[in-house]
């Protein structure tokens, strides 16, 4: 099956203890990569990919952002 990124933000981008809330959605991993690299993190701070510990398979982890793969039915 194929597959699609979906991508959630951060909705408190001053401290970045809000609550993740869909953002977009991308036909393939690399498209959603590069667009979440463009934006600003938390605090207006430089893109970068996080590591927390409790990331799933087919999960990464953003300055704000998450990205989720998940199958399209």
């Amino acid at each position: 099956m194929p597959k699609i990124a979906i991508v959630t933000k951060n909705v408190d981008f001053t401290e970045g203890r809000g609550p993740m809330i869909f953002y977009k959605a991308f036909s393939d991993e690399q498209k959603a990569v590069h667009h979440i690299m463009e934006q600003h993190g938390i605090y207006g701070s430089k893109q970068c990919e996080t590591k927390h510990g409790y990331e799933r398979e087919g999960e990464r982890s953003f300055n704000g952002y998450d990205l989720i793969m998940v199958e399209l039915e």
